[in-house]
């Protein structure tokens, strides 16, 4: 302890809030950076869990490719050891998030790379502005000594109409959009285009309430008495100045009438605020609102039985909806690496029961119809 610091100083530092949030200290809120997108996809714990975590999810079991590609169990192995469920993962982050990124498939460790606009420093279009191909440059640290090493690749985007004319000499890697562009000058959609306001106004909210629990965001109203002099005042504020939670003041009381702690009289109201942003967040993400919160005070509680299971189904419905802007880019993926052709893939979800028996309608009314063309086609034939 500092020779010139007493007991009581540490004392009354105790209560600081002195954390600072990044998010706001820093002021990540340009959606055009992609710096910034990235640290909120970090540090943000709901745009965390809209992309990530329901990346992550969709993953936890390989995805279902007709024809089945599993059956050769030397190929599940290889799909397990090359750790295709991160680099799938990989890549619905990056492109939901930075609207595009740009995969390179390699025959040794790390078997993939990912790229995006961080890495990415030149684009190649042909005559009609699509995008064939790309320079990256990246670096790896070297812990030991704060060096790097710095790489660049010059990589030619495949696409399917390649297939008997791929030339050796090239680095091939595939380029995957999110969605289609609102503008011709876009490479694919934006994710977070619409969330990116509310993210931003929920940290707010949550830093209102921090404010107002995780310390002391009051103040002392002192109450002067009539007849107090410009110098006594002056004084009296001086000495309320070093006063802290260790010390006492003393004043007449015709100074110093009264002294109130002052604090805000309905902190309530920013944990409706709170909830609020996070219903619309939620809404804009079609989610329900419980995949992001669940036991905030005032706020819905765990579903359960029929509530649940509907829950359940719009989660699998958003996820089905995300995946469904990346199947032809993994099956291109697949066909890359093992030169398999697949026809459909779809994720491997668990279905609540609703979901399995209008599966089964689906497929049942799918056989009618079927029938009912293949009776149509032999009355027309004879």
């Amino acid at each position: 302890m500092p020779s010139n610091q007493s007991v009581s100083d540490i004392a009354d530092f105790y209560g600081v809030y002195s954390y600072k949030d990044p998010l706001i200290f820093w002021m990540v809120e340009n959606h055009d950076s992609w710096g910034q997108r990235d640290f909120r996809v970090k540090h943000d714990p709901f745009v965390k869990a809209y992309i990530k975590r329901l990346d992550e999810e969709l993953f936890t079991q390989p995805p279902i490719f007709k024809p089945d590609i599993f059956t050769d169990k030397s190929l599940e192995q290889e799909w397990t050891n090359e750790k295709w469920r991160y680099l799938l993962t990989k890549i619905f982050d990056k492109a939901r998030v930075h609207r595009f990124c740009v995969v390179r498939l390699y025959e040794h460790a790390p078997y993939w790379r990912v790229f995006y606009e961080k890495q990415i420093t030149e684009m190649e279009y042909d005559d009609e502005n699509n995008p064939i191909g790309c320079t990256v440059e990246w670096s790896r640290n070297l812990p030991y000594t704060g060096n790097f090493i710095n790489f660049k690749e010059k990589i030619t985007f495949f696409k399917r109409e390649m297939l008997l004319n791929l030339d050796e000499g090239k680095n091939y890697g595939l380029f995957i959009p999110f969605g289609l562009p609102d503008d011709e000058d876009e490479l694919g959609e934006a994710d977070l285009d619409d969330k990116w306001s509310l993210a931003i106004n929920i940290q707010y909210a949550l830093l209102d309430i921090v404010n107002n629990s995780a310390k002391s965001s009051g103040f002392y109203w002192l109450m002067y008495g009539d007849g107090i002099s410009p110098t006594a005042r002056q004084n009296l504020l001086n000495a309320f100045d070093m006063t802290g939670s260790s010390r006492a003041i003393g004043a007449k009381e015709t100074a110093l009438k009264d002294m109130k702690a002052m604090f805000p009289a309905k902190p309530e109201f920013t944990i409706m605020a709170l909830q609020e942003l996070i219903s619309h967040f939620a809404m804009a993400c079609r989610l329900p609102i419980d995949y992001f919160k669940s036991d905030l005070p005032g706020g819905l509680i765990s579903p359960s039985g029929e509530a649940e299971q509907q829950q359940d189904i719009r989660i699998n419905k958003k996820k089905r909806a995300v995946f469904g802007k990346f199947s032809e880019y993994i099956i291109d993926l697949v066909f890359m690496r093992w030169g398999i052709i697949v026809d459909e893939v779809e994720p491997d979800l668990l279905e609540t029961e609703d979901e399995v028996i209008e599966t089964a309608i689906d497929d049942n009314t799918q056989k009618q119809d079927n029938e009912i063309n293949g009776k149509e086609m032999e009355v027309v034939n004879e």
